[in-house]
């Protein structure tokens, strides 16, 4: 039997066939499933803004943060613990009984914080960063810190007891030198466990934006970021929805309510734990 050669129809018509396979086998992925419809977070977060919904912020690949320790650090014995680091704001402003009845506010803002902290859970990892006058400062700075502790606080509690509202509101400074404590921590629990930061403050940055700064280290991390704005209005700079989670306290019940909301995003909470101290 005499086969007839392929005439020139049936080549194009083989070789169409050919580049149709494979433009579909080269737009699934690995799970079989068609990705060429699939939209990208930037395109989703543009038809979010466009329907009125609040687009989420930008983020990293979470494998990318922390990047590497530049030098030898011991890991943590916990991996999977909670972080909070606590923006502390001791500012000349906190003197003033606004807002928190008889006591200074920063007396209300301690008081709320030393809840916060005993409400923690014992393996729950606390550090603290601030501004005013302390004779934990350090040196040639206008911040103090105390670097993560879990278990015992009295460490942390002295350091913030120690505060005198004094000066101007570095926030900006804060939230670097605080997001700087955070990925240390990070490093050593080779990027396991939750990490957020608290800022409590009642005044406007003397150092620029601190918006920037926070969407710098939202769109870098995975840090989570609380404001509470003492005896502030919804207009503060850190109020910046999609990045920053902002709430504003207006007497010291608010303070701890807000502080209270930043714990009930934990798996295991008890509110009344954090009423009784």
């Amino acid at each position: 039997m005499k086969i007839s050669p392929i005439g020139k129809m049936d080549k194009v018509v083989i070789f169409a066939a050919i580049a149709i396979l494979a433009y579909i086998a080269f737009s699934e992925d690995d799970s079989g499933k068609n990705t060429r419809t699939q939209k990208s977070p930037a395109s989703k977060a543009m038809i979010a803004s466009k329907k009125g919904a609040m687009p989420a912020a930008p983020r990293r690949d979470p494998g990318l943060w922390p990047p590497p320790a530049k030098e030898k650090i011991e890991m943590a014995p916990n991996f999977s613990a909670s972080n909070y680091l606590i923006v502390f704001d001791g500012s000349g402003s906190m003197i003033e009984r606004q807002c928190s009845g008889r006591d200074p506010k920063i007396n209300a803002a301690k008081t709320a914080v030393k809840k916060f902290i005993a409400a923690l859970g014992p393996e729950d990892n606390v550090a603290l960063v601030g501004f005013g006058k302390t004779r934990y400062q350090k040196r040639n700075s206008m911040l103090f810190e105390h670097d993560f502790t879990a278990g015992d606080m009295s460490g942390v509690i002295d350091t913030l007891y120690s505060v005198a509202p004094m000066g101007k509101t570095p926030l900006t400074l804060a939230m670097r030198s605080g997001f700087m404590m955070l990925e240390k921590q990070a490093q050593r629990q080779g990027g396991y466990g939750q990490y957020h930061m608290v800022i409590i403050t009642d005044g406007v940055a003397t150092d620029g934006d601190p918006s920037i700064m926070a969407r710098q280290i939202v769109t870098s991390s995975i840090v989570r970021i609380h404001v509470i704005g003492f005896c502030l209005s919804g207009k503060h700079l850190l109020n910046v929805p999609g990045y920053t989670r902002y709430s504003t306290a207006n007497d010291p019940q608010g303070l701890e309510k807000g502080l209270q909301e930043v714990l009930a995003e934990a798996d295991q909470f008890d509110p009344g734990v954090f009423v009784q101290q």
